[in-house]
C-alpha cells in the first residue's frame, strides 16, 4: 500500500542583516567558537563558500552533515559607478533541517545555542522576523511507489524546462521541471537508487538488487529568493502547477494483446521506456495520450500537501 510521508524541509538557506555596530562582535564571536573547536573555519577557496563572502565556517550538527555560515560579503563594484557597493546581507546560513531532526532535537538545540552566542539579541521570533529566505526545499517521500509508475507534467500555462534521466536498462531515474536556479524547480527521483549509490559504485550489476527493494520516490520542490518568511505562506500553492498520474490506471482495451503488452511494459520498465520501443508514430501517439489521461494516485492532493507547510516549518525550527 503506497504511503506518503508528511511534508518536510530538506534544505534551508537564509541571510540576515546585522547592524553596523554589531558586525565586529559577530566576527569575534565566530573566532571564539573556532578557537574552542565548536566551528571549523573553511579556508579552501575552491569550495565556493568564499566566492561571495570573506569568511566561512562549518558546524558539524551530525556525523555526516554540516551547517555552513558565510560572513562579511565581499565588496562588489557597480558597473555604472566608481563607488563600491555591498549587495548581499552580512550573514548567510544553510543547512538540512531533516537531517538534524533525524539525529534528535539535541542537534537543533546545539545549532540554536550557537546562534544565541554569536548573534546579537537572538531569539527564534526575531530570527523569523528578520530572515531573508534565499532557498527552501520542500519534500516528501512516497513509499511503495516506483518512479517508473508515474507520469508527472507541469501545467501548459507555465513554461518550464523538462528533463528526464534514464538508467541503462531504460528505467527512469529522475524528472526535472524548471531550472535548479529558477524560482520554482521540481525534482522527482528514485530515492531507493539514490540511497544505494551513496555507498555503492554505479554499475549495472547492482540494478537487480535495487529492483528487489521496496520502491521509494522523492518529490522535492525548490523555491528561491522568497524574501521574508511571510511570503512563503502567502504565495499560491506551487504544487498545483503539476499533475501526477498513475500508470496503473491507463484506460486501454484489456482484450487487445498489444495494449496489454504495452501496459505490462509500463509497469515493468516505465512509460517512457515502453513508448521508446514503439516505432510506429501514430501508435506511439495513441499510447502516449492514454498515459497522459490516466488517473492521479490517491496520495497526490496538492492542497493537502501544501496544508502541511506550517507544520514543516515549525519542525525545522524547533
Amino acid at each position: 500500500m503506497p504511503r506518503r510521508t508528511r511534508l518536510f524541509i530538506d534544505k534551508l538557506s537564509f541571510t540576515l542583516d546585522v547592524e553596523e555596530i554589531h558586525k565586529a562582535s559577530v566576527i569575534r564571536a565566530f573566532e571564539v567558537e573556532e578557537f574552542d573547536r565548536v566551528v571549523e573555519r573553511i579556508s579552501n577557496f575552491s569550495s565556493g563558500l568564499l566566492k561571495q563572502y570573506q569568511r566561512a565556517y562549518k558546524f558539524a550538527i551530525t556525523a555526516d552533515h554540516d551547517v555552513t555560515f558565510q560572513i562579511e560579503p565581499r565588496v562588489e563594484r557597480g558597473r555604472n559607478s566608481e563607488h563600491a557597493s555591498v549587495r548581499r546581507r552580512f550573514l548567510r546560513v544553510e543547512w538540512n533541517p531533516s537531517k538534524s531532526r533525524s539525529a534528535g532535537r539535541e542537534s537543533n538545540q546545539m545549532l540554536f545555542a550557537l546562534f544565541e552566542r554569536c548573534l546579537p539579541s537572538y531569539s527564534v521570533e526575531r530570527l523569523l522576523q528578520t530572515m531573508n529566505l534565499t532557498r527552501i526545499d520542500l519534500a516528501f517521500d512516497v513509499h511503495g511507489v516506483s518512479i517508473d509508475s508515474l507520469e508527472v507534467c507541469a501545467s501548459p500555462l507555465r513554461k518550464m524546462n523538462t528533463r528526464r534521466t534514464f538508467e541503462p536498462d531504460g528505467r527512469i531515474s529522475s524528472m526535472e521541471f524548471g531550472k535548479p536556479t529558477s524560482d520554482r524547480y521540481l525534482l522527482v527521483y528514485n530515492k531507493t537508487l539514490e540511497r544505494h549509490l551513496r555507498t555503492q559504485p554505479i554499475s549495472t550489476a547492482g540494478r537487480p538488487y535495487i529492483a528487489r527493494r521496496i520502491p521509494c520516490t522523492r518529490f522535492e520542490l525548490r523555491l528561491h529568493d522568497l524574501g521574508g518568511i511571510d511570503n512563503l505562506f502567502t504565495q499560491s500553492n506551487p504544487f498545483e502547477i503539476f499533475t501526477v498520474r498513475s500508470i496503473g490506471t491507463i484506460g486501454l482495451d484489456a482484450s487487445d494483446h498489444e495494449s496489454a503488452f504495452f501496459h505490462d511494459a509500463c509497469l515493468r520498465r516505465g512509460p517512457y521506456a515502453a513508448l521508446s520501443c514503439i516505432t510506429n508514430r501514430r501508435t506511439r501517439t495513441h499510447y502516449s495520450l492514454a498515459v497522459r489521461e490516466s488517473e492521479p494516485p490517491p496520495w497526490w492532493e496538492p492542497s493537502s500537501i501544501w496544508g502541511e507547510l506550517q507544520e514543516a516549518v515549525v519542525a525545522a525550527l524547533s
